[in-house]
Order: structure tokens, then C-alpha cells, then sequence
């Protein structure tokens, strides 16, 4: 998980080892540390005791643990980009990786280890019980359904369109868009995404071992538990592989599944294509490296999979609005105004 904003008093303790300090904005509170902002921030927008929604983006500055105990029930949905944490979940260890979920926790008590240098990305929405009572009693019965889901069981599978309005909800809150009742919208919206996928007699959600769906040419595959174990192992190779990034024929090869399978599932399940993935984890990294080292612009290049420092500066700015120098500037620039 990102971070379990509504674990009381985990949040607290959570911000303090990431020595985030909280600037209020308009509907949102951005959590950053002042004399570090290479180390991220974090995005919280909440209404008391019925939501909150989070967009993580960090690097942890050293290790640590914390303990969580959640007493009542609530439902926290998200996807996972990058990054993993070792969790113990009543006595069982676990380890949180990347990728998207579904689970209604209740009773759970378990201990989550952060790891210095571990970069997470993330967004995440947790609706109390409580939230979900009051719109069936008032708006919509059916809305229940999503409260029929078993006790902490993690679904590692959304449907697209609650990702998709995560993903709004997200660039709303940062790009400044963030009225209350917009927010609010897009958080119902999700609701009834959810309520509509579990209510549905074929619902993914009533097979534990089933994953989720997915079109290859005019066909329809389901997914398994064993797929995600092979997915997971992609994800990681393309992760750990930044300077001779694999092909899709070669991910293909080393994992076992066939390139059609392997592009649709991996769409299914990440929410991007494998060419979208390894172009994000590479300007990850060639942030990274910018904000932490005097590495050259040709040298990062070379560390991220590109033989040609033009091809290499074309892409970051197209993901990040900067040329690799500008990039690097600013950051210096702000820094020394902190």
C-alpha cells in the first residue's frame, strides 16, 4: 500500500520517518519534505470519516517499520506503480508489490518495513463503512453490495473504469482542479464502478483465484493467480533491466507466455502497456539520478537504455515538461530557496 492514511496513529508516525510536513492547499494537503523535495510528496484529499485519497511519489530515507491495526471495516482500492514493502499480516509475512488491488480489510493487524532508497509511486482511495451505509440507506441500496466483499482478501485486479477516475481524481488534485463537490463526483463515480463489477453475476470478484480478463485478437482469456506470480516477474525485470531494457520478445521468452497474452495481460493488470512501463520506471530513474548525482547528462542516458543522449533528453522532456539540464537547475534552484 501507499500508506494507510485512516490507521490511527500510523499516519502520524508514517510522515514523521519521512520527515513530511503538511502544506494545505485548497480541498488537499500535500505532505513534502521542505529540505528535500527530491524525496517526493505526497498528495492527501479527505472528507472526515467517510474517504480519503491519496497519490504517493516517494523515496524513503531510511529504514523503518510501523505497526497497524485496523479495528473496523473499509475498502482500499489502488494501484501500486512501483516499489515493495515487506508486511506481516497476523503473523504471516507477505510482501507488498506493484500492481493494482481491491481488499475490505476488518480486525487486521500487522506490522508494514519501509527500506532506504525504495522509491513507491502510487494513488490509493480507502471509504470507510460507515460512508458506504449512509449512501445505501439515503441514495442507492445497491451500493451495500460492495461491503459483501470477504474480510481481507486482496483482489489484485480493478476494473478500468475505477482506475480510470482514480487517475482523474489524481490529476484533478494536482493540476489545481479540486472543488470539493468535483472531488466528491469522482469518488462516487468509483462507488458505483465498484458496486456495478461486484453486483455483476459474473463478477471476477466472486472467483478468489480468478484475476481479471483479457481480449487477445477476438478472444477473452482469464487471468489466475500463477499469471500474476509471471506478470509480477515481468514487472520486475523490466524494473531491474534499465540500462539494456528487455524486448517484448524477449520478456516473452524468459517468462514463458505468449507475446499476445503477455501485452494484453500486462495492460489488464498494470493499467499501461510494457512500452509505457519501461519508458516511466527509465525518466523514474533519470530523475533520480539528476536530483542525487553529478552524473552527466550523456552518463544518465547510458544508465537508463539510451545509446543516444538526444533520444534520451527528447523523452524527458516529453514526460517532464524540462530538458534534463532545466530539470536538474530548477531542483538546485529550489533547494537553496528551502
Amino acid at each position: 500500500m501507499i500508506y494507510n492514511f485512516l490507521m490511527e496513529p500510523l499516519h502520524t508516525e508514517f510522515f514523521q520517518m519521512m520527515h513530511f510536513s503538511p502544506v494545505r492547499q485548497n480541498n488537499y494537503v500535500l505532505f513534502q519534505d521542505s529540505s528535500c523535495p527530491g524525496n517526493g510528496s505526497c498528495t492527501v484529499f479527505e472528507r472526515e470519516n467517510c474517504y480519503t485519497f491519496l497519490a504517493g511519489d516517494y523515496t524513503v530515507p531510511g529504514d523503518f517499520a510501523l505497526q497497524f491495526h485496523v479495528e473496523k471495516p473499509v475498502i482500499r482500492v489502488g494501484i501500486f506503480y512501483q516499489g515493495s514493502a515487506d508486511t506481516v499480516i497476523q503473523d504471516t509475512p507477505s510482501v507488498s508489490l506493484p500492481g493494482s488491488y481491491l481488499v475490505k480489510e476488518n480486525q487486521l493487524r500487522g506490522m508494514q518495513s519501509w527500506h532506504k532508497n525504495d522509491h513507491f509511486c502510487g494513488i490509493e482511495l480507502l471509504i470507510k463503512e460507515q460512508y458506504i451505509r449512509y449512501l445505501a440507506e439515503n441514495i442507492d441500496p445497491e451500493i451495500i453490495d460492495i461491503l459483501s466483499l470477504p474480510d481481507n482478501h486482496t483482489f489484485r485486479y480493478l476494473p478500468e473504469s475505477v482506475y480510470q477516475i482514480l487517475e482523474e481524481i489524481r490529476r484533478s488534485v494536482q493540476g489545481g482542479n479540486n472543488s470539493s463537490l468535483l472531488l466528491e463526483s469522482r469518488v462516487l463515480a468509483a462507488l458505483c464502478a465498484l458496486k456495478d463489477t461486484v453486483s455483476a453475476s459474473d463478477s471476477t470478484f466472486r472467483e478468489s483465484d480468478r484475476i481479471t480478463s483479457a481480449r487477445v485478437g477476438n478472444r477473452t482469456i482469464f487471468l489466475y493467480s500463477e499469471d500474476m506470480e509471471i506478470l509480477q516477474n515481468v514487472h520486475h525485470l523490466i524494473r531491474t533491466s534499465l540500462s539494456y531494457p528487455p524486448t517484448i520478445e524477449d520478456l516473452s521468452r524468459l517468462s514463458g507466455m505468449h507475446i499476445q497474452k503477455l501485452k494484453a495481460a500486462f495492460k489488464a493488470c498494470f493499467h499501461m502497456t510494457i512500452g509505457e512501463y519501461s519508458v516511466q520506471v527509465r525518466m523514474d530513474e533519470a530523475e533520480r539520478l539528476l536530483l542525487s548525482t553529478r552524473l552527466s547528462i550523456r552518463e544518465i542516458a547510458a544508465r537508463t537504455g539510451y545509446q543516444q543522449p538526444a533520444s534520451f533528453a527528447r523523452m524527458f522532456r516529453e514526460t517532464h515538461g524540462l530538458s534534463p539540464s532545466e530539470f536538474r537547475r530548477n531542483q538546485i534552484i529550489q533547494k537553496k530557496q528551502a
